[in-house]
């Protein structure tokens, strides 16, 4: 080792310009150590930018997922209630309907069929009816029985004593002349014709039939 008193004596010469070209170098020096911290500077805000543009992409893609899954959602709440409405709409299928539903569907469907009861049978007599033969009359003596039918709740008029019925039934009888009525089929062709004019008075279907009782020249 140099001692103190050693390095005191030696002479160190330095002049100026070495002066100069070492505070150069320090110089470069720093500015090197201080390029990296720059650089280092720039990619820090490269990275944030990076970040940020990586953040706002997330953002969009997470609002277009949820506007997506969104519109799914909707579009299944409008199908599913259109598809039960649908459905509640249809008529049940044969399969699924069970006796009591279809006896249910006949009652609403089809009104109730009035019920019939036991036939009413009303007794047309009495009646003498003129025929002219030239200048003499034959009279023809007739009685019959109509057998109605009847309806619950509704009644049966009799209407065997009506002064205008029994005028229609006369004159009937009477358009078809005496040689008509002497014929040997008249009884059968007259219960055809009280059976048409009786339908007339009481309705349709409402005349079950008509038996001649008396049938009779006199």
């Amino acid at each position: 080792m140099v001692r103190k008193a050693q390095l005191d004596e030696i002479d160190l010469d330095f002049s100026p310009e070495d002066d100069e070209q070492l505070l150069g170098e320090a110089d470069e020096e720093e500015e090197k150590q201080k390029l990296p911290d720059d650089e280092d500077g720039e990619g820090n805000e490269d990275e944030d930018e990076g970040e940020s543009r990586f953040s706002f992409l997330g953002e969009k893609t997470g609002l277009a997922i949820f506007c997506i899954l969104g519109c799914l959602l909707i579009i299944g709440v409008v199908w599913g209630t259109w598809y039960f409405v649908k459905k509640d709409k249809q008529p049940p299928l044969a399969a699924d309907i069970t006796d009591t539903q279809m006896q249910e569907q006949k009652e609403t469907i089809s009104p109730a069929s009035p019920k019939i009861l036991p036939t009413h049978h009303m007794i047309f007599k009495g009646f003498v009816i003129p025929l002219p033969e030239g200048a003499k009359f034959r009279f023809l003596e007739v009685s019959f029985d109509v057998e109605v039918v009847v309806i619950e709740g509704k009644g049966v008029r009799d209407v065997s004593n009506d002064p205008g019925v029994r005028r229609q039934i006369i004159n009937a009888i009477q358009s078809r002349g005496l040689d008509f009525l002497r014929a040997g089929n008249s009884r059968a062709l007259v219960k055809n014709d009280l059976l048409s004019l009786m339908t007339q008075i009481f309705g349709e279907n409402m005349v079950q039939n008509v038996y001649i009782i008396e049938f009779t020249f006199i």
